[in-house]
C-alpha cells in the first residue's frame, strides 16, 4: 500500500471520527464498488449485495471509534462487509440455498 493511500485513509477515518458531512459518501465513493463485489461473490444475489454492503457501511461509520489502524481501513472495511454477507446467507431459508452454493 503506498503513502498515498494511508493519507487519504488515514484523512477519511479521521473525517468520519469528526462526523463530516462529506465523509461517509467519500468513503462510499472509495469502497463501494469492491465491497459490493466482495458482497455479490459471497451472496450471489445484486439485491442481498446491496443490503449487505448498506449495512456495513452503516456499521462502519457507527464504529468508526473502534478502529484501530492496525490494518488498512479497506482491509477492515471488507471484512465487516464479508462477514455481514455470511450473516445474510446464515439467515436464509434452506429452500433459498442452491445446491452449488
Amino acid at each position: 500500500m503506498g503513502p498515498r493511500r494511508v493519507d487519504r485513509d488515514r484523512a477519511l477515518v479521521e473525517a468520519l471520527r469528526r462526523r463530516e458531512p462529506t465523509a461517509a459518501d467519500r468513503l462510499v465513493a472509495t469502497y463501494g464498488d469492491r465491497a459490493y463485489r466482495l458482497a455479490t461473490r459471497i451472496t450471489r444475489s445484486a439485491e442481498d449485495a446491496e443490503e449487505v454492503v448498506q449495512d456495513a457501511f452503516w456499521s462502519v461509520i457507527r464504529q468508526i471509534d473502534t478502529f484501530r489502524g492496525e490494518s488498512a481501513l479497506g482491509s477492515w472495511l471488507y471484512r465487516i462487509v464479508a462477514n455481514a454477507a455470511y450473516q445474510k446467507l446464515r439467515g436464509r431459508p434452506r429452500a433459498e440455498l442452491s445446491l452449488d452454493e
